[in-house]
């Protein structure tokens, strides 16, 4: 025998985290700051402002109000040297709406309005969650035409996932109206008291999944983007996985994602704040044309709320990757990207081509 035959015994004064590469494998939450490289990605940027400009024009045509792309009032003075120390309650207050959103008309002008919501926002939501995605796996930003490619042919997939969640409610609604029915029917109060129990009972996990929609549902779209193999219904479990398998870390997550997005809130609140002042002391027309004035806050407003939507939907992302890991073990670099399509050798010549 020689002596790497031999246990040499184990080594305890090498240190506790000698067997760690770097601190993200000790703090996998880390990883979320990468995202923050989307802010200054005009591509993925555009893509979100362009799917804010086609939602203002469907409310146009729908007579529906959203109040982020709502043009306010331009008439506050300039900010003075005290206001500028007011920093959380008027920069952040002056980006995120104030009033909720009010939709006219009936059932018809609804379904239209989420209708048009869905077709409008799933791409753009998906091309963002996978570049958060990457950048979270530390791929780098991964190449926009790939993206919309890929969020092209799995389309059709990814708007199957909120309607197979909401048939999927809406037979647990029509199951809780069939189980309550003998309870109107009969007149003795006992029987009824007994319906009325199990009915009670019965609309538990119809809540828990119509509580558990609003989490699958958007790590359902992340999982149509990332995975390799899109299935709505794996999609869609896989947010009720990490929902009810790992709600401490999906607690912690979204905690850290909501302080990111609140740093640039406030970030971009004071950008917003200071563009308003330049255009109230800006001289010439801006001050007398209240039209244009209206307008210019009206773009400005769709600008900044382009940024945070897009780091949004980037943290939702980094976020599949790191419960995905916590719920199945699966690690984060582990990220799919299509296979590139091998290049057409060029044909072999013949040999008088190259033959004296």
């Amino acid at each position: 025998m020689t002596d790497k035959d031999v246990h040499a015994g184990y080594e305890f004064e090498g240190g506790m985290f000698s067997r760690v590469r770097s601190w993200v494998d000790l703090f996998p939450c880390v990883r979320l700051f990468r995202v923050l490289r989307l802010l200054a990605s005009p591509v993925y940027i555009s893509c979100t402002l362009l799917a804010l400009i086609l939602t203002a024009i469907a409310c146009n045509l729908l007579g529906t109000s959203i109040p982020f792309l709502m043009p306010t009032s331009l008439s506050s003075p300039p900010l003075s040297a005290i206001q500028w120390w007011r920093l959380p309650g008027g920069f952040g207050h002056s980006v995120l709406p104030t009033e909720p959103a009010s939709i006219k008309g009936g059932w018809t002008e609804r379904i239209l309005f989420f209708v048009g919501m869905l077709l409008i926002w799933t791409p753009a939501f998906q091309l963002a969650a996978r570049a958060g995605a990457s950048l979270t796996a530390d791929r780098g930003l991964p190449k926009i035409g790939q993206s919309i490619r890929i969020a092209a042919r799995r389309l059709g997939y990814s708007y199957l996932v909120p309607i197979t969640m909401m048939l999927a409610i809406g037979a647990a609604l029509l199951a809780l109206v069939l189980l309550s029915m003998p309870g109107f029917a009969a007149s003795v109060p006992p029987f009824r008291t007994v319906v009325g129990w199990i009915v009670g009972a019965g609309a538990i996990p119809v809540g828990l999944m119509i509580f558990g929609a609003s989490i699958a549902i958007p790590f359902g779209y992340v999982a149509m983007i990332c995975e390799k193999d899109p299935d709505p219904i794996d999609s869609l479990s896989r947010g009720f996985e990490y929902l009810f398998r790992r709600p401490l870390q999906l607690a912690g997550y979204t905690m850290l994602s909501t302080l990111i997005v609140s740093a640039i809130l406030w970030i971009y609140g004071g950008v917003f704040e200071s563009a308003k002042t330049a255009l109230l002391v800006t001289p010439g027309s801006l001050q007398n044309d209240g039209a244009f004035r209206l307008a210019t806050l009206q773009s400005i407003r769709c600008f900044v709320t382009a940024w945070l939507l897009t780091l949004a939907f980037g943290l939702m992302g980094g976020m599949y990757l790191l419960l995905r890991r916590d719920a199945g073990g699966q690690d984060i670099e582990d990220f799919w990207e299509p296979v590139p399509s091998p290049k057409t050798s060029l044909p072999e010549l013949p040999p008088q081509a190259y033959e004296p």
